[in-house]
């Protein structure tokens, strides 16, 4: 579903609205987009050009606004610790035409849960994933290929966990500065 937004701030920039399902495995567009990816472990994920040079930002929040969940630290190993929990993470594929500045980082500072494990405190997290070009390249869009993982939990259940699933995005040239 494709949605133009006639906010001041959104029509200057022609913002456009796509609805993508997580499992699918299409590659959307991004120029000064926000891209909502949305899938049944609760969870939408909002991608977004973030505020400093060549990153995107990533909101992780509850689809039921009514529901509050957390997410767990980024620093979780990839199958958590004893099945339990998943890294709130956001990586580049290893194809990627790009390499991460560093690892991908929470906005929010983290909190030690009834478990005795760090999780961000119950609301959206926010991930930036910092970005460089592997080389240079004469094209208008550039494709970015993401893995994102998460579990969702409230205090009492969890949502299945997302592990690594597969999500490109593509970037106008000019977004990136060299």
């Amino acid at each position: 579903m494709i949605t133009y937004i006639n906010s001041p701030f959104f029509f200057k920039n022609f913002c456009l609205l796509i609805l993508l399902s997580l499992s699918c495995q299409k590659t959307q567009t991004l120029k000064n987009t926000i891209i909502k990816l949305q899938n049944d472990a609760g969870v939408e994920v909002i991608i977004s050009q973030a505020k400093i040079t060549n990153a995107l930002k990533f909101k992780f929040e509850a689809i039921d606004q009514k529901e509050t969940l957390h997410f767990y630290d980024t620093n979780l190993p990839i199958n958590g610790l004893m099945g339990i929990g998943r890294p709130t993470l956001v990586e580049l594929d290893k194809n990627s035409a790009f390499k991460q500045k560093r690892k991908a980082y929470a906005l929010e500072k983290l909190v030690q849960n009834k478990d005795d494990m760090k999780t961000y405190p119950p609301g959206p997290i926010h991930l930036i994933l910092e970005l460089e070009k592997k080389s240079f390249l004469k094209k208008k869009y550039f494709s970015i290929p993401l893995l994102i993982t998460y579990m969702a939990c409230t205090e009492t259940y969890c949502h299945p966990p997302v592990t690594r699933k597969r999500v490109s995005v593509n970037i106008p040239a000019d977004w990136l500065q060299d």
